[in-house]
This record gives C-alpha cells, sequence and structure tokens, in this order.
C-alpha cells in the first residue's frame, strides 16, 4: 500500500521544496492562523517550593553563534512529497503510523517513541481557526516528516494541525479531554459551536476528502540527523518558532531524551530553575551541562592548556575526549550523536548533577542569575554547573548519595553550600569572567575561559 490514502502523487528531489501554492503564500497563511500564540497547557511538577515562581523563568543567552560551514542538502538528505487526505492522516496518527509525542509528561514505558516534539501551545481560538479554515478551503502550510525504519513517521513539522485535526475529527480536545467544539470562532461564523459530528455531511466529507502536502525527509546515512536539523531551522518558521532544543528533542528521541527528562524533574532543580520551560529552556541546560562537562574533564587532562585542545577539536573528538568547537547548537547536537540511538549520558555525569543541584538549591535560585538580572544567564548556568561538578568533593558527595540513598546528608551540603558564596562572589567581580559569560558566549575562547574560571574556583571546596 502506498503512503498516501489514495496512492498519493509523489515527486522526488534533493532540493528542498516548499508545499505546492508558492512557499510565501503559505508563509503569510501560517502567521496569520498562529497570530498570538501563547501557552495553552502548562507542564507538570511540583510547584510547592517558595523558590518556584508562578511566572515561567527566562533564560537569557548571548552565544552569538559565528556561522558554522553548512553540506550542501543533497550530501546528507534526500526528500519526496505526497498528499495525504485528512482522513488517511487522521488514522495514520491513531495507529502510530505517525508519532508526535509529547516531551511532557513522560510517554508510558510501552511507546516506542520516547518523548519529542515540543508541549501543544496553539490556543483554543488558533485551533478553531484553523479548523475553520480547511472547512472554508482556504490552503494551509505543508507537513514535515521524517522517515524512520519500519516506514514510521516523525513529525518534525506540523505538530500542531495535525494534533488539531485529529481532535477534532476523533470527537475529544486532547488537552481539555472535552468535547472538541468550535467555540472559539465569532457567533457569525456557521461553524460555531458545532463539533464534528454536528457537521452537514457534505462539511463532514469535505474535511475528511482534503489533501494536505506532506514532505517526507529521509536522511542518507542512518543516524546522521545533522543534515535533517539543519533543514528543520531553515524551514521552521510561522508565528510559534521553534527553538534549537525543540528540533533536538524531535530528532534524537529515545533514551537521550529520557535521560534529560529525568534530570529535568529533580527537584531541586526544579527549586534553582523554577516552572518547567514550556520552549525547554532548562532541558537544554542540562545537556548543556553534560556535554560540556565532558569539554571541561578533556581540557583537564591537558592541565587547561588551550593549545592541545585546539588541535585536537580539528576532528571534535579525540579518543575519550570531547573538545569544543562552535556553533554550540552544532556542537550539542554532536555530542547527543556520539552517545548513539540507544545510549545515555555517562551515569557519573548524571549523578554528579543531581548533588551539584542538591547543593545549588541551599545557595538559592539566585546562584544561576546575574545581580542585574532576574533571568538565568545561561552562560554562567553552564560554567557553574560544570564547575562544581568537577570538584573532588562534590563528586564524593556524589557518590555517597548513590550508595546510600536513605542517609541524610543535610549537613554536608550546607557545608559545601556555604563555601560556594564567598567563591561565587569573587567570580561575578571577575572582568574576564563577566566578558566570557555576557559577550560572544559560544565562542571558544569564551567557553574555555568560563569553565577554566569556574572549575578552578570550585577545586578546593
Amino acid at each position: 500500500m502506498g503512503l498516501g490514502s489514495r496512492g498519493p502523487q509523489r515527486s522526488e528531489d534533493t532540493r528542498p521544496a516548499g508545499p505546492r501554492g508558492g512557499g510565501a503564500a503559505l508563509e503569510g497563511v501560517e502567521k496569520v492562523l498562529t497570530r498570538g500564540t501563547s501557552s495553552a497547557m502548562t507542564n507538570g511538577g511540583d510547584m510547592t517550593s517558595p523558590h518556584i515562581s508562578g511566572e515561567e523563568t527566562e533564560v537569557e543567552d548571548s552565544s552569538n553563534e559565528p556561522a558554522g560551514s553548512t553540506p550542501s542538502a543533497s550530501d546528507t538528505l534526500r526528500h519526496f512529497t505526497a498528499d495525504f487526505d485528512v482522513d488517511g492522516v487522521v488514522r495514520r496518527l491513531k495507529t502510530g503510523n505517525f508519532i508526535v509525542p509529547n516531551f511532557n509528561p513522560a510517554p508510558a514505558p510501552e511507546a516506542e517513541y520516547a518523548g519529542f516534539q515540543r508541549n501543544f501551545v496553539w490556543t483554543k481560538k488558533q485551533k478553531d481557526r484553523f479548523i475553520e479554515s480547511l472547512l472554508l478551503g482556504f490552503p494551509i502550510p505543508g507537513i514535515f516528516l521524517v522517515e524512520q525504519p519500519g516506514k514510521k513517521y516523525l513529525v518534525l513539522d506540523g505538530q500542531q494541525r495535525l494534533r488539531t485535526l485529529r481532535d477534532f475529527v476523533t470527537g475529544t480536545d486532547s488537552v481539555t479531554e472535552r468535547t472538541f467544539r468550535l467555540s472559539g470562532l465569532g457567533d457569525e461564523s456557521r461553524f460555531y459551536g458545532k463539533a464534528f459530528a454536528d457537521l452537514d455531511e457534505a462539511d463532514r466529507d469535505l474535511l475528511l476528502n482534503t489533501f494536505l502536502q506532506v514532505t517526507i525527509v529521509v536522511p542518507r546515512e542512518a543516524g546522521n540527523l545533522q543534515g535533517v536539523y539543519q533543514l528543520f531551522e531553515r524551514i521552521n518558521s510561522g508565528g510559534t518558532k521553534l527553538q534549537p532544543q525543540e528540533i533536538r528533542i524531535a530528532l534524537y528521541a529515545g533514551s537521550r531524551v529520557d535521560a534529560l527528562r529525568e534530570l529535568n524533574d529533580d527537584p531541586h532543580w526544579r527549586e534553582i530553575f523554577g516552572r518547567k520551560n514550556l520552549r525547554l529552556k532548562d532541558t537544554e541546560l542540562i545537556l548543556r551541562y553534560l556535554a560540556l562537562r565532558r569539554v571541561a574533564q578533556s581540557y583537564d587532562e591537558f592541565d587547561w592548556t588551550r593549545e592541545a585542545p585546539q588541535t585536537a577539536s580539528e576532528a571534535h573528538t579525540h579518543g575519550n575526549y570531547l573538545f569544543y568547537r562552535a556553533p554550540l547548537s552544532q556542537f550539542l547536537n554532536t555530542y547527543l550523536e556520539s552517545l548513539g540511538d540507544n545510549g545515555t549520558p555517562d551515569v557519573k555525569a548524571m549523578e554528579t548533577f543531581r548533588a551539584v543541584v542538591k547543593v545549588l538549591s541551599q545557595v538559592g535560585p539566585t546562584a544561576l542569575r546575574l545581580e542585574d538580572s532576574a533571568q538565568i544567564n545561561a552562560a554562567h548556568a553552564d560554567a557553574m554547573l560544570v564547575g562544581l561538578s568537577m570538584s573532588p568533593r562534590i563528586q564524593n558527595l556524589a557518590d555517597s548519595l548513590q550508595s546510600n540513598p536513605g542517609k541524610d546528608f543535610t549537613e554536608e551540603v550546607g557545608n559545601i553550600a556555604s563555601g560556594i558564596d564567598q567563591r561565587l562572589a569573587d567570580l561575578l567581580q571577575n572582568d574576564e569572567y563577566q566578558r566570557a559569560i555576557r559577550e560572544s558566549t559560544s565562542h571558544l575562547a569564551s567557553v574555555y575561559a568560563r569553565l577554566k574560571f569556574t572549575s578552578e574556583s570550585f577545586r578546593d571546596l
């Protein structure tokens, strides 16, 4: 059986192709449909801590990414387009042929593809207007999928459109768990207040037989998703543009993402960071910690001599070492790819993260923020997390917490925390450190400087 419900019309090319009808026109429709986007749901997690604000935590990032070399699309990808009717799309979503899991909450253990894609962020009005647009015959933007083994298709772009279609046709809004009625439309609309079952038969048939254009992307090399990532960055547009971490979560789904989710649920991390970030900035900071900790360990092996790591970084990796090379977004992708499809971060790194945030929860949430801002500074945060993880005393605490889970370490945690305050104050008074966390923070010189500063500052806690 072909991909489309009617044996899809299919065309293949090695160049990125936009939806039929004119990419510019469809982009304009996308902007109209998604104007005013805001969150329609909040993440779970214990919000009882006095340190956790009711406001979503903002993350300040002054990376000023340098441009990296981009290979030709034909070197890394092939793609083709296919037309699917809405009836076939909904059926494939229900059977799991098209896969659109959430990052939060955690998927069921039996789920074949673990959490990716962002949280559902369309408002009720946006969802209803999207359905109305189809019923009125307006064109909509195309969908992007990535083909996986076994002819499964991961949704890269179009999650909200597909979920809205599925929910409306099946009758239940997956966010509210109530009957999906078009109550967000103006009462002048002839579809106002109607559920799918309330539509005239002609309107139901019109909707189910409407064709959507789907672009299916296939990596030329199994497991190498850098090309897909770069393509998605380029086609990612509209009212609610996906962040790099949201794209990353889609592409590297599985045990690697599960590990990030697990650490993101740590109660001490939640005390420090605050509410879960709908755009996954909190998980991106954890990923930065995991990847840059390996960098700091590599520098440490070379006694923090920049010349040796810079030479090794030409190949990005060197034996068991990992050396940093900008741009940061590509570096984080490389780290995830180094773990393999079924791999997870180093257990020691994960347990040390738990020890670090346990200590930082005693220092307070201001530890990852600068004095002149209520936002978390991403560069300062990754440097603090990595630098503290390099401390032998915190590494010993991590070992103790893991081997004696029922023991009370309150006194030891408090003693370590008391030694951080003055060192942190001294760091923030250092002009070189300030430059490393505020200016061009993804450049090698800045990454090297801030990791060296924090690693040396907290070595003798």
